[in-house]
């Protein structure tokens, strides 16, 4: 009897969890993409992209942006397009089943199955998923909370697993690495989760020395935690691969074996060398002022070639009343100056910066130009003393952000902007993504007809309409409960963390492992935070859904775990215990 009910709540709890799944679906379908007009460095780079990779011809001619961005959502967008899904359903889909992977890699943490469909309902209806910056524009952050879901969840399945038989582990393994490579190739920041993985391994790794060295015959059990280990490591294995085939597939077609030209490259060496040359006048967020470049293009003959060019794309790109440059957009007009001064392959370009490096080191060695301190790994300038401060408030900022959910819904139903030669950008994203894009009336083709779009539009409005009251009803219940579940997780956290401290005075070590999760995920929300934090302050506004998806989900799972065993802790014997 006891096992004819235990059969019989578990499939309910999987009916609740598909009937969940296959109404967002339902209610997810129809919505329109936001196609963002004219964004030739990102929505349109990335319909670009699938489109030449449908055709077989990888990424396209070269030219200055081709390989500037990773290529992974390209890559997805590809995919969905050719099993006929479209662009909403697949991101919708995709982050549906992230929810379910994530619940069942955290089971053992979750024995109540009532406790276990409550975090999964609040994870499934997390309103970053259904907001017009993450979900309707057709750009790749669109996946990110999916992907670092799944990421988490089978690094935490391979810890709480840890003493289990080894398919286990290899099975987490084989997950997360598919959900890793993918998410460090979807952006060029992906380097946020990177820490929680390393706590992870090395938490791991200190559980299984410890076990060793309280065996005598420790041959067998040595092996079979090599094994473990070696499991442990493979998304990082494949991660790599993974980088290299990208590079290879780079190498076939711009002849240079390179992932992106952010990173490791010649264009990073320069714009890193740029960042680290003192300007002599100081403006809140511009390391490269016109003062510093008409010094640098003294000193610099191969500078000096590209400053007409550089100088016009820094007037395109200027912003405010000083009529500078902001960091978060110097490269861009940078690399576009490059290319329009004749520089129109990855070749040409990278002996240009070369030539550029050593003329600059040449004069900085000749106490021509002057160095500056710079922020390891994360560019531009060195905080002042004064700035860490901003940068802690700041960082405070993101995270109500999140837990606020400020901008966090979905689009109302007004037409795109309407421009001649809209008619062929539409008609890309219509066709990569199979969603409809709402228009303005007078929205016309090359020959002068109303577009294809506008037919039926009235009455897809009106659905649409429906559709965005349903998920504004959602949203507003949602937010005050996730308000509740974030700070009441915080607090939990810092119970749990007080708590382990005095168990360990008093030699217990029980709760060890669960602190060791919740931390694991605390630190890659923070890590995250803390990185848009710094770019908000020395580079461009990102303190926005779009920059900070990744979070809302974690968040929500971080607080939720934490009460859920602070209140077993103190109320009934934990899981952990023996």
């Amino acid at each position: 009897m006891k096992i004819l009910k235990k059969h019989i709540s578990l499939i309910i709890l999987i009916i609740i969890i598909v009937l969940s799944c296959v109404l967002k679906q339902e209610l997810i379908k129809t919505i329109p993409i936001l196609a963002n007009a004219g964004a030739v460095e990102d929505d349109e780079l990335m319909i670009e992209h699938a489109k030449t990779i449908l055709s077989g011809n990888w990424l396209g001619n070269y030219k200055y942006n081709t390989i500037y961005k990773n290529v992974f959502f390209s890559i997805f967008l590809a995919l969905a397009k050719t099993v006929n899904i479209s662009y909403i359903n697949a991101v919708t889909l995709l982050y549906s089943i992230a929810c379910v992977i994530f619940m069942i890699a955290i089971s053992k943490l979750i024995k109540s199955k009532v406790s276990f469909v409550i975090l999964f309902e609040f994870l499934l209806w997390n309103p970053v998923m259904y907001s017009q910056s993450v979900l309707q524009r057709v750009y790749r952050n669109s996946i990110i909370p999916a992907l670092a879901l799944i990421v988490v969840g089978s690094y935490i399945a391979m810890f709480l697993n840890r003493e289990s038989k080894t398919r286990y582990i290899a099975i987490w393994s084989f997950i997360a690495s598919i959900a890793f490579s993918s998410f460090y190739y979807t952006r060029e920041d992906s380097m946020w989760l990177i820490p929680f993985i390393i706590f992870i391994i090395s938490s791991t790794i200190i559980f299984y020395i410890l076990k060793l060295i309280n065996k005598k015959n420790i041959k067998e059990d040595l092996i079979n935690i090599v094994v473990k280990v070696l499991f442990l490591l493979l998304p990082i294995i494949v991660t790599i691969l993974l980088g290299n085939w990208i590079a290879v597939k780079n190498q076939q077609y711009y002849g240079e074996k390179i992932v992106n030209t952010q990173s490791n490259s010649k264009l990073s060496e320069l714009t890193n060398l740029i960042y680290s040359i003192k300007p002599n006048i100081e403006i809140e967020r511009v390391s490269n002022t016109r003062e510093k470049i008409n010094r640098m293009a003294e000193v610099s003959p191969s500078l000096a070639i590209i400053k007409p060019n550089l100088d016009k794309m820094m007037d395109i790109y200027a912003g405010g009343e000083n009529e500078e440059v902001i960091n978060g957009l110097f490269t861009w007009a940078l690399i576009t100056a490059v290319s329009n001064s004749g520089y129109d392959t990855l070749q040409k370009e990278n002996e240009l910066y070369t030539n550029i490096i050593n003329e600059l080191n040449m004069a900085l060695d000749n106490k021509l130009l002057e160095k500056q301190n710079t922020m390891p790994f994360l560019g531009c300038e060195a905080l002042k003393k004064e700035e860490y401060v901003q940068w802690f408030n700041t960082t405070i900022r993101a995270v109500k952000y999140i837990s606020n959910y400020n901008n966090v819904n979905l689009i109302n139903t007004k037409p795109s902007l309407y421009y001649p030669g809209l008619y062929e950008y539409m008609s890309y994203f219509k066709e990569i993504t199979g969603n409809r894009v709402i228009l303005e009336d007078n929205a016309t083709d090359p020959d002068g007809n109303k577009m294809l779009e506008l037919i039926g539009q009235e009455e897809y409005i009106k659905s649409v309409e429906n559709k965005i009251k349903v998920f504004a009803i959602i949203r507003k219940i949602y937010i005050p409960l996730a308000q509740i579940l974030e700070l009441s997780g915080i607090i939990s956290y810092i119970v749990l963390t007080i708590t382990i401290i005095i168990e360990i005075f008093n030699k217990k070590y029980n709760s060890i492992p669960l602190w060791i999760i919740e931390s694991a995920i605390l630190g890659a929300i923070l890590t995250l935070i803390i990185g848009v934090s710094y770019v908000e302050i020395t580079q461009t506004n990102a303190i926005v859904t779009l920059y900070l998806s990744g979070a809302f989900p974690l968040f929500i799972a971080f607080s939720f775990i934490s009460i859920y065993n602070i209140f077993i802790k103190f109320c009934r014997k934990t899981y952990f215990e023996k």
